[in-house]
Parts: C-alpha cells; structure tokens; sequence
C-alpha cells in the first residue's frame, strides 16, 4: 500500500511539472515578423490577451454618425448577400444598441461570420483599443503587431461578436469574457485529481 501511494504521489508530481512547463499553454504562437511584419523571432499571445492592453470597449463608444454608417452598410451588405430588398425576410440594425440581423427566403447568406460590416466594425474597435494602450518604446511596433494578431478582425478565428439578435429590439451582448485556459486553471484540475488519487489510496488504510 505504501508503494501504491508514492507511486500516486510520484505520478500527480510528474504530471503537475509537466504542465507547468509545457510551452505556449497560454494558447501564444511563435512567429517571425521584420519591419514588414514577416521576420524576427518573436512570441505573439493570441489566445488569451498575455502581454497586451487588451481592455473592455463597446461598439456604443462610437459615436452617432458613426454608428448610423456602419449599420447602412449592414443593411446594403445583407440585401446583397440575399439578392435584393424583395430577397429578404430580415434585415435591419438598430443605431441605438448596434442589435443587427439578417435573413434570406430563399437561402442561407454566404457570408462567414467574421465578415458581417457590425462584427468588423466592433472588432476594429476594439483592437483600436489595444493599439491605444501600446506605448511602451521600442516594444509598440510588436505591440500593436500583437493587437492585430489577437482579434484577426475580418478572418477566420477573430474574436467573437455577439451582437446579432433576432428583433430590432433585443438588448445584444457586447462584451464575453474568453474561456479560462491558463495554466493556473490547468494545474488546479491536476491538484484536485492528486487529492482525489491520495484519499481513494488512503481510504482503505483509514478502515
């Protein structure tokens, strides 16, 4: 019994340091960028914001004039997907709260879901506000460079929109916390299994 217990003991230690040094966990990307962006070893986070002034921004700090442009194009760019105005079941964007949707009769839009004028418009705003934040020297240009490679606005794997809704006059989401997949998260599921390994060791001793 002693034997099976510093062999749990020994196998939760090993899996534990493992975990702990196990490279880009942080979900970061190595890459290699030059002054146009394509050289020069560099480690850039993408998924989570590690390193970068990535804070809250909502697509209702744009102003009025602003708002009322992007949700034309919305609208121009739904009715294009769907074929003309006589094409559409759905089709508006509320300047107000920014809420957009669009349907077709006769079939489903082709447009991925990164490339809708509001989902574009919210993400560039928000890396806009990354860039705000980039202003620490020599280290801004890979900063910035940083910002762009997080929120991937207008292409595959950019940050979430939740702005589309059903009616005109449903309340969007405008802000969703990323999953958790830091290493802290993973070593507390690792340090619960240990305890759960120690007590089914020791219960049989305790008897």
């Amino acid at each position: 019994m002693l034997c099976l217990l510093q062999l749990s003991l020994l196998l939760c230690w090993a899996t534990t340091l493992a975990t702990a040094q196990s490279p880009h966990t942080d979900g970061s990307v190595t890459e290699e960028l030059n002054d146009e962006g394509m050289s020069s070893s560099v480690t850039v986070s993408n998924r989570p914001n590690i390193g970068l002034p990535v804070r809250f921004w909502s697509i209702l700090e744009l102003d009025e004039t602003r708002r009322s442009k992007i949700c034309n194009q919305q609208i121009a760019f739904c009715t294009e997907e769907c074929g003309g105005p006589n094409s559409t079941t759905s089709n508006f964007c509320n300047t107000t709260t920014m809420a957009w949707g669009c349907s077709c009769q006769n079939k489903v839009p082709d447009c991925p879901p990164y490339q809708w004028p509001v989902t574009v418009a919210e993400c560039n705003g928000r890396d806009e506000a990354c860039q705000q934040g980039c202003n620490y020297g020599v280290t801004k240009d890979l900063c910035i460079k940083g910002c762009h490679r997080y929120f991937k606005c207008n292409q595959p794997g950019s940050t979430p929109s939740y702005l589309q809704t059903s009616r005109p006059d449903q309340i969007p989401v405008y802000n969703s916390p990323p999953p958790d997949t830091s290493d802290s998260s993973k070593l507390r599921a690792y340090y619960i299994y240990c305890i759960s390994v120690l007590i089914l060791t020791l219960s049989p001793l305790m008897i």
